[in-house]
């Protein structure tokens, strides 16, 4: 199975492979551990759980892998928002939509969103920053 984790402000006419079923946040706990091969998350983890219970709720997700099944996380690096508001690359205006829009409840950043799946057991297979969103991958190990 292929999951594709949406939060409750998406459309899910979203543009996601026909392979992958799509799911709100609240629907994971119905996913039988070890049954995925794949996880889909753009941009749910600000939205959907605060900061300070991040960790458990990406132990929650992780468990729902197979061995060498693959997570894919994307979200926005608020240092690189910062950067860029600092630098003028984004207004005030723009800055302030991407931190506050839909009730974000949570800011973070790829360095931390590493650390958390390597010490969930998951090794990096990639990670990049494009201007102010982060992306990276996991595989269960």
């Amino acid at each position: 199975m292929k999951i594709t984790i949406i939060s409750p402000h998406d459309d899910k006419s979203l543009n996601i492979d026909k392979d992958h079923t799509i799911i709100g946040w609240t629907e994971i706990p119905k996913i039988d551990d070890a049954s995925c091969l794949e996880i889909n998350l753009s941009n749910v983890l600000d939205y959907a759980v605060p900061h300070s219970h991040r960790n458990k709720a990406l132990t929650q997700i992780i468990k729902k892998l197979r061995h060498n099944g693959v997570i894919n996380i994307e979200g926005i690096d608020i240092i690189e928002l910062c950067r860029s508001l600092y630098l003028g690359d984004l207004s005030v205006q723009e800055s302030n939509k991407l931190i506050y829009n839909y009730k974000k409840l949570s800011c973070s950043t790829l360095l931390e969103i590493e650390e958390q799946l390597k010490g969930l057991g998951c090794e990096i297979t990639r990670k990049r920053i494009d201007n102010t969103v982060y992306s990276i991958s996991g595989k269960r190990l």
